[in-house]
């Protein structure tokens, strides 16, 4: 097992959030929500989790093919379900391991891509890459690929970036 990009990581600029809105700077109830969604996130690690659990043929999604199913299929059929509490649901970063730190990368996606893309490009990103399909390759082979994906975030130091 090779990495065949290795190289150090792009320096992290730190980010800043200001809870106030421009818009109604004078609503509590609006800067409350905003720093609320604002500090909603999950770790690499908790994303390469769930991404295994879908391969675990006993698993909530027992017939997972990572060259078929879309985001909205993993949102509708694992997520959805996994986050349901009583009378509702709770966001899956609460399930998945709630922190009270801004996230140091905002993730943007389409439902309608397949999920292991979204997952290799996190990965690929926390790794330093600019590219995601060595990773989504790597991805699709399994549990011992994805060990050496975690420990290589692990000795790098940003297995748990958020």
């Amino acid at each position: 097992f090779r990495w065949k990009h290795d190289k150090p990581m792009a320096p992290r600029r730190r980010v800043t959030v200001s809870p106030r809105s421009p818009v109604n700077s004078d609503n509590s109830a609006w800067d409350a929500k905003v720093l609320e969604l604002a500090m909603r996130s999950i770790d690499v690690d908790a994303l390469l989790r769930l991404y295994e659990s879908l391969l675990d043929p006993r698993g909530t999604m027992q017939d997972y093919n990572p060259n078929k199913h879309t985001t909205n299929d993993i949102v509708r059929r694992v997520i959805i379900p996994s986050s349901r509490v009583e009378c509702g649901g709770v966001a899956f970063a609460d399930v998945a391991g709630k922190c009270n730190t801004l996230p140091s990368r905002m993730v943007t996606h389409t439902w309608t891509s397949l999920f292991v893309h979204l997952v290799a490009a996190v990965v690929a990103n926390a790794l330093g890459y600019d590219e995601y399909q060595l990773i989504a390759e790597r991805l699709t082979k399994g549990h011992g690929s994805i060990a050496r994906i975690r420990r290589r975030l692990q000795r790098i130091g940003v297995l748990h970036m958020r």
